[in-house]
């Protein structure tokens, strides 16, 4: 009896997901595609780049920066380290002292610590009327900020988030990882363009400096390690009603690395999940808990289903759904950021999908984890001495 109310209750779950990924779905394919065309520019930016022990990576972020095709008097760009041990600052400052750009290096104060208090000290500092964000382990394209610039001008946005995709796939982690996030930048897309944004990458956002001063920036969420970017777009969602765009732009895609491995992979998710409900937003709170359980469900069933070999019907039709839903989530993305080959990895990256969804949503709140040098626990509120 438990096992058929599991099976039934686990295919209730996964329609209701299935439903919802079908909705992005269709409004992802009825955004129109943005390509941006060469335009007068007179809108002055900062770029923030929050950094810590980013010392292989920061280089070439700041290269690619620096070969933007928009105006660099129109341009500055601040780094704000977050009390990097390595060589990051200097290498910084090198590489920037040769560039015809307006620049500052700054440090967060002794005091403090963390991403969130690395970017207000940078936006404090701004003079653009727009903050483009973007993270040290990442490269630009030359369009970037052109692309953000074209849709804000024409939008009058208070957030724009854009793409983010992962490059330089080597090993089946980081294929894994590369087809996820292009996934996630589907979802954050469309689900700015229904009006209810769950997700974005603070690899690649712009905000208004004056909205981000007017929601508080991250006061009441600065304890919290991680969602400098979701946080942020939740107050701005809930104060700029439909002041929220999304660039569905293969121009404005911002490139990231993989994380170096499984260990990595799954701290990052942890920290990631930490968050899940620490903000105030209940859709995304609902929307976090459907994905999770669809997964977790699905993964009890099937142990369920191992050892009692019964009520298979009601099992196949929901892992038939799970595995044909997200596949075609996936090609959507894949298309999109032409990484069609990595679909041939499907069937085994659905199963760690399901595997690692459900064991990180239910340790995320109290399992420790490490990041930038630094370790936290108790659902990352409490840095670990």
């Amino acid at each position: 009896m438990f096992s058929i109310s599991l099976n039934i209750f686990t295919l209730i779950v996964i329609v209701l997901y299935s439903l919802i990924i079908t909705l992005h779905l269709i409004r992802w394919q009825r955004m129109s595609e943005v390509s941006i065309p060469v335009h007068p520019c007179s809108i002055k930016v900062s770029i923030i780049i929050p950094a810590r022990n980013e010392e292989t990576n920061i280089a070439s972020c700041l290269k690619s920066i620096i070969e933007q095709d928009y105006p660099h008097e129109l341009m500055e760009v601040i780094i704000c380290d977050d009390r990097s041990v390595d060589n990051t600052m200097n290498i910084a400052i090198n590489v920037l002292s040769t560039a015809k750009l307006n620049h500052k290096v700054i440090a967060v104060p002794d005091s403090l610590s963390g991403k969130k208090k690395a970017i207000e000290n940078a936006v404090k500092i701004a003079s653009g009327e727009l903050i483009i964000q973007t993270d040290a382990d990442c490269y630009v394209q030359k369009q970037w900020v052109n692309a953000i610039i074209y849709v804000y001008e024409r939008s009058h946005a208070s957030m724009i988030c854009g793409p983010v995709a992962i490059y330089k796939e080597q090993t089946l982690c980081d294929k894994f990882q590369s087809i996820e996030i292009c996934g996630l930048s589907l979802i954050t897309g469309a689900g700015i363009g229904l009006g209810m944004p769950v997700l974005c990458n603070g690899a690649n956002m712009a905000y208004k400096k004056d909205v981000f001063l007017a929601v508080g920036g991250y006061a009441g969420a600065d304890h919290i390690p991680s969602g400098d970017d979701t946080l942020l777009m939740s107050k701005i969602k809930k104060r700029y009603r439909g002041g929220i765009h999304f660039i569905k732009s293969r121009q404005a895609i911002v490139f990231t690395r993989a994380q170096s491995g499984w260990k990595a992979f799954l701290s990052q998710r942890i920290r990631w999940a930490s968050k899940g409900f620490r903000g105030s937003n209940i859709l995304n709170t609902a929307i976090g808990l459907i994905v999770f359980m669809s997964s977790f469900l699905a993964l009890s069933s099937g142990i369920m289903f191992l050892f009692m070999q019964s009520n298979c019907i009601l099992f196949i039709i929901s892992i038939i759904l799970k595995f044909g839903i997200d596949f075609l989530l996936l090609t959507y993305a894949a298309n999109f950021f032409d990484k069609r080959k990595f679909l041939a990895f499907f069937p085994i990256f659905e199963m760690i999908t399901i595997f690692y969804t459900s064991i990180v949503g239910l340790i995320s709140h109290v399992a420790p984890y490490s990041w930038k040098g630094r370790k936290y626990k108790n659902g990352g509120t409490r840095i670990v001495h």
